[in-house]
């Protein structure tokens, strides 16, 4: 069964093992997407079940073979394409909030004291963020550097609503 809802709640996912950068890039969007690229199919999709979640995935078998209750087959071949298919299938434009989660753990990121920070990253930083964010979880620090444009750009690529954000 094809994932075919449409819904003005953000969805939460559950990438398979092709799908891992654009399981990073969905989490940069601020979307709760869960990948785990050692599981077996069998348990994925049980995991994706049990969880609620919509299991995106390349593997043209497994929908018929696992039968999970929400997949998408996801078409495009590289990240880019991935991302502009997924955002324009589910309307991730209207629900995005992007930069709230950890981009390696998927993790909702909490604010963090420029003494935090300071703490947390080498001290021969040329200039230290003043303030950034940190996940609760494993730790990593995020913040408003130069970076976030260049994100931000490829994020545009995905959608002309990402732009305005820039």
């Amino acid at each position: 069964m094809i994932y075919n809802e449409c819904t003005t709640q953000a969805p939460r996912f559950y990438c398979d093992a092709m799908l891992g950068g654009t399981a990073r890039w969905l989490r940069l969007l601020g979307f709760d997407t869960r990948f785990h690229p050692s599981i077996d199919d069998k348990v994925l999709a049980q995991h994706a079940n049990l969880e609620q979640r919509i299991l995106l995935t390349r593997d043209k078998r497994l929908p018929d073979e696992q039968r999970p209750d929400r997949v998408y087959l996801v078409l495009g071949n590289k990240v880019d394409e991935q991302m502009r298919e997924l955002v324009t299938r589910f309307h991730l434009n209207l629900t995005a909030t992007p930069f709230s989660r950890c981009s390696c753990c998927n993790q909702r990121l909490r604010p963090c004291s420029p003494e935090e920070m300071k703490l947390k990253l080498p001290a021969d930083m040329a200039s230290p963020p003043q303030a950034g964010f940190i996940c609760p979880a494993c730790g990593r620090c995020y913040w408003m550097g130069s970076h976030v444009a260049r994100i931000r750009q490829r994020m545009a690529g995905f959608s002309d609503a990402f732009a305005m954000e820039s």
